[in-house]
């Protein structure tokens, strides 16, 4: 058989060693990072004190969507009290010529509710005294659904505040200084070993770490330790 060369095939000759050469530089530079691949449970049980601030990295990261998700939860009830809310100030039927506008604030609302538990019922007819009682009725209803709209906004302040406080210990800048940590200490961490740490972890798009352990705490499946600070 005639001998098949680089050209024949389409490949540059040397591509294949070259990439393999690149990977073995690169775990070599990683060194005991490489360790990253273990078993999720495994590396967040791991003891090592050298490994605990990328733990406490993959930990902050997992909470942190899980805040997220809790997140557009609130907003999205949020949306839905804010609705309701609207329609049922709209499908108030005033006994007089009040209108009941989108515009109206909560105090409008309880200024008007106050109005009319200061009308003398004895003082209308049978009919006018019941359309003023019906008011008030739907005056309470609406302002119970105010509460909740109030609740609603409230919880997603909190959780707004959360996520904003668990993002400063899941930059670029943590995560770097997490992988030098688990490093030796007269080895820089490079861009090509944060790229490699993001993919191993699941930062982004990626899955990896972050993701498993976001799905553990979900489902409560496994018990996660917190990292520790003890040595082997």
């Amino acid at each position: 058989m005639a001998a098949v060369s680089a050209k024949d095939t389409g490949r540059k000759p040397g591509k294949a060693s070259s990439a393999k050469v690149k990977e073995k530089n690169l775990h070599a530079k990683l060194g005991g990072l490489n360790s990253l691949k273990r078993n999720f449970n495994a590396f967040l049980n791991a003891k090592d004190p050298k490994f605990a601030a990328i733990r406490s990295y993959v930990m902050a990261s997992a909470n942190y969507d899980l805040t997220e998700a809790e997140l557009a939860k609130a907003t999205a009830a949020l949306a839905a009290a804010d609705a309701k809310f609207a329609a049922s100030v709209g499908a108030i039927q005033p006994h007089d010529d009040f209108s009941y506008t989108p515009d109206l604030t909560t105090a409008d609302l309880e200024a008007r509710l106050g109005d009319l538990k200061a009308i003398d019922p004895s003082t209308l007819d049978a009919g006018a005294a019941a359309a003023v009682a019906a008011e008030i009725g739907a005056l309470n209803s609406v302002l119970d659904s105010a509460a909740a709209v109030s609740e609603a906004k409230k919880q997603v302040a909190d959780l707004e505040a959360k996520q904003a406080e668990q993002k400063e210990a899941i930059t670029d800048e943590a995560l770097t200084a997490a992988l030098q940590s688990g490093t030796n200490p007269n080895r820089v961490v490079d861009q090509e070993m944060v790229d490699w740490a993001k993919n191993v972890l699941g930062v982004g798009e990626a899955y990896g770490k972050i993701d498993q352990v976001r799905e553990a705490l979900q489902t409560q499946t496994v018990e996660l330790a917190e990292p520790t600070n003890d040595a082997d």
